[in-house]
């Protein structure tokens, strides 16, 4: 892999310096990380993903894409979070054991599957990026000793070059700069977005989360719906909202997923 410029090393350390200036807040060093590196590197998105791998299996604790991102980016990459896109993909799911024993790697999606033609002829892409115009894809994934993976991911659009090795490179430098940070100077959600909530109460706001109605989670939990009501009105006092709506704006506009409960 291409060493890159002192002058990008510099802009990169910048940008993560300014992340951890935000460190507390998790929201707002992700937004201004996927910002930053889109800014640095180029892209029409951004990606910024925490996820863990039990029993071969990815499971995603947090996700937050670029602000400029419309709402059928957001839909297709959400979809491809809750539906594990990766198992239409075996070479990404082959990769993953790679991650963990080298600690850390980055590749063009084209690269992986062999090219831009087959990476466009990919279940994978015909299934999420194909509706989107996508050319091609870079990401970088750097494990930590908590088992936790920490990955930065680009895509830009079919009209528009594919990513370069310094690019590449680039990507790799920020986001093995970033997974030491994480947990540490850079707070993330399970950390400090619900630590107070009662296990119910968080139970009750996934629910919620993935659609359920009062009724419907009252009948999931075997409980009365006025006790899920007082639930939910927890909720809005302790994030702050009045309606459901406001709640679900929470962590659907900006973040694709909540974080998940300690």
């Amino acid at each position: 892999m291409q060493t890159i410029p002192v002058s990008a090393a510099v802009e990169c350390t910048q940008l993560l310096g300014e992340c951890t200036e935000l460190g507390d807040d998790p929201e707002a060093w992700q937004d201004h990380l996927v910002a930053g590196a889109e800014r640095l590197i180029g892209g029409a998105t951004t990606a910024f993903k925490i996820l863990r791998v039990p029993e071969g299996e990815p499971v995603f604790d947090e996700a937050m894409l670029s602000r400029n991102s419309d709402d059928h980016t957001r839909f297709q990459f959400g979809e491809c979070l809750r539906e594990g896109g990766h198992k239409d993909m075996p070479e990404l799911t082959r990769l993953m054991p790679f991650v963990y024993s080298t600690g850390e790697v980055a590749f063009r999606y084209s690269d992986l599957t062999g090219g831009l033609r087959a990476f466009h002829d990919s279940a994978f892409y015909d299934r999420y990026l194909r509706c989107l115009g996508v050319g091609d894809a870079l990401a970088a994934n750097n494990a930590q000793p908590t088992g936790h993976v920490v990955s930065l991911w680009l895509m830009r659009q079919r009209s528009e070059r594919s990513f370069s090795a310094r690019e590449q490179s680039t990507l790799a430098f920020i986001n093995a700069v970033l997974a030491r940070l994480v947990g540490s100077r850079l707070a993330t959600r399970s950390q400090v977005g619900r630590p107070e909530l009662a296990p119910r109460v968080r139970q009750t706001l996934e629910a919620l989360l993935e659609g359920d109605s009062e009724k419907q989670i009252a009948a999931r939990f075997g409980l009365q719906r006025t006790t899920i009501h007082g639930y939910v009105r927890q909720l809005y006092k302790h994030y702050g909202v009045r309606s459901r709506g406001e709640l679900m704006a929470r962590f659907v506009k900006r973040s694709i997923l909540p974080s998940h409960s300690a």
